[in-house]
């Protein structure tokens, strides 16, 4: 059961434009120790987090879809899609209408970005995942026909930078959560 089960802290955030010399487009970087692999989050995305977060009592919970450029070693997130007018959206839950989702995914692949998660905000300075949030990634893990081994989900809290964002990531079998450092260069 995913709810009960421990979180392991894999990957760790980084400041990219220091340790791996991209581009000012790529601000922040996750780097997988158990296999050398690196997720890189455009600034772009990372506006889109921010820009809905819950940062009024009345605010409602947002999220979307995460496209990616696939490069060896790398998963680079370029665009955060959503919130859509049909979703469900409450002071403590999201869900996305799954018709618009998917005409999304089948948009972006043929612009060459590919399907690889989720993202939602949650109402609380440094998100953590709910229950639900864990048994959803887990569920679209093991039933995503994916070019990845894995599905990622980022939570966007109240708080700005890195403090704010709470990554997790999915095979279908564990759920594991990142380790986000480096507040203030976001």
């Amino acid at each position: 059961m995913v709810g009960s089960q421990q979180i392991r802290s894999i990957a760790v955030f980084v400041r990219c434009r220091s340790r791996y010399q991209m581009g000012k487009k790529h601000m922040v970087a996750a780097t997988f120790p158990a296999c050398s692999q690196i997720i890189l989050l455009n600034n772009s995305v990372l506006d889109h987090f921010a820009a809905h977060r819950q940062t009024g009592f009345c605010k409602r919970e947002a999220g979307g879809q995460l496209f990616a450029k696939l490069d060896v070693g790398m998963l680079k997130i370029e665009v955060a899609t959503g919130p859509y007018r049909s979703d469900h959206r409450s002071r403590f839950s999201y869900r996305s209408d799954p018709g618009l989702a998917q005409r999304e995914i089948i948009k972006k692949k043929k612009s060459g970005l590919y399907y690889c998660g989720d993202w939602h905000t949650h109402p609380e300075d440094r998100p953590l995942a709910s229950r639900e949030d864990l048994r959803t990634i887990a569920t679209l893990a093991s039933r995503s026909d994916l070019r990845l081994n894995c599905v990622v989900m980022i939570i966007q809290g109240v708080l700005q930078g890195a403090e704010g964002l709470a990554v997790y990531s999915s095979n279908g079998v564990a759920v594991d959560r990142w380790t986000v450092l480096g507040g203030g260069f976001l």
